[in-house]
Formats: structure tokens, sequence, C-alpha cells
């Protein structure tokens, strides 16, 4: 129950109210009821509700771009694009929050050729303090459409422009790029702090298991 509905009840329940329009009451000029005790129950009440509702408040001052409705597209690498938001939970080190991302049809450019270049960027991060905003993700990616660089230096620095806006725990991305030439580059990038470095040394060595083991998707 809001504050709203609180005192709609307040209002029903007070004889001396029935029929009028108080929208400015307050509990200060109403302490001369005689039903003093249910008046302050209901004030009380509504301030505890208030108390809550501040407290459940999350500071977006930093995300400018979720419901701008004049979104600008950019074409050349500008990590100033990111946003970011603060998490509003803690959790434990036993059951810690994995945030995974699926960002398709990303695209670059070859940096001798200036031909374009497809891939599925795959992120996966453990949040510290603060997440990063979809929308201004995607207008990011989006900025690399006329970016000239080598498969594996995009995926690198999408990896470092993350962990310089987020400061994670931990933070992985893949680059699943489509062939050319008949050949498929997959690069991975991964960060870890101090706590998480045997996350990531486990992901690099299943990497290169997988890699040198499984069936090509041509096959």
């Amino acid at each position: 129950m809001n504050c709203t509905q609180i005192m709609e009840e307040f209002y029903r329940d007070c004889d001396l109210l029935t029929g009028k329009n108080y929208d400015n009451i307050s509990y200060d000029n109403c302490i001369e009821c005689y039903r003093y005790d249910i008046c302050k129950k209901y004030f009380d009440k509504c301030k505890e509700e208030n108390a809550m509702s501040q407290t459940n408040e999350q500071d977006l001052s930093e995300v400018t771009l979720l419901g701008n409705q004049h979104t600008k597209y950019k074409f050349d690498y500008d990590p100033s694009i990111l946003e970011k938001f603060e998490k509003k939970f803690e959790d434990s080190v036993e059951d810690e929050q994995i945030v995974n991302l699926d960002c398709f049809e990303f695209a670059s450019r070859c940096p001798k050729t200036g031909q374009p270049d497809f891939a599925t960027i795959h992120i996966s991060y453990i949040p510290n303090k603060y997440m990063v905003e979809s929308k201004s993700l995607k207008l990011y990616l989006f900025s690399f459409q006329q970016h000239g660089d080598f498969h594996e230096s995009c995926i690198h620095m999408i990896m470092n422009d993350l962990v310089q806006l987020l400061n994670p725990k931990f933070l992985a991305v893949y680059g699943d790029f489509n062939s050319r030439g008949g050949i498929s580059i997959l690069p991975l990038s991964i960060y870890a702090d101090k706590d998480h470095e045997d996350l990531k040394k486990k992901l690099q060595i299943e990497s290169l298991v997988h890699n040198l083991s499984h069936r090509p998707r041509t096959s």
C-alpha cells in the first residue's frame, strides 16, 4: 500500500473530513481532533512508506540515453557513449550474479581493405558496484561500424572500455566473427580481479581445449 492509498483510507475513516477536500492536510494541523490516536496511526504509516520509497530509489543521473527520443548514432569508435548505473543489491562471494549480454549484428571494418566484418559479441561479467546500461552499450558497439581494426583488437578494446567503466570483479568478451577467406577468428579477452583469477585461468584453458578439439562449423 502506498502513501496515497493510506491517506485515502484515512479520509474514509475520519468522519470530520467526510465531503470535504483536504488535499494538503497534515498531521500537524490535525492534532486537535478527538480521534488523534487514529489520525497519528495513519500519518506515521504514511511516513514509513515514504521512507521505504526513498530508500528504494535508484540514482540514474548517469543514465541519459535511455528514454531519449533524440538518439544520435556515431559511426566511428567512441567509448564515451557508454553509461552505467549503480547496482541496487549486494551479493555474497558464494552467490554472485553473472550478467550475460549477446550483441548481434556487430560490424567493424578491415583496417587494410575497408571491407566490413560481422560478428556476434558475447559479454559476461560479474558486477562490482556498477552495471552497464544496455542502450548505451548498443550505441557504443554501433560506433565500430566505420572503425578500421583487426578482430582481436576490437574485442580487447571492448573489454578494456567496459573494465574502465564498471571496475567489475570479472568480465569476458568473446567475438564470434563470420569467416573471411575461409578462416573464422574467435578472440576471447578476459579481465579478473585477484579474487577471480582462478576463474579467468579456467575459462582460458577451456577455450583452448574446445578450439583444439571441436569440429569446425563448416563440417
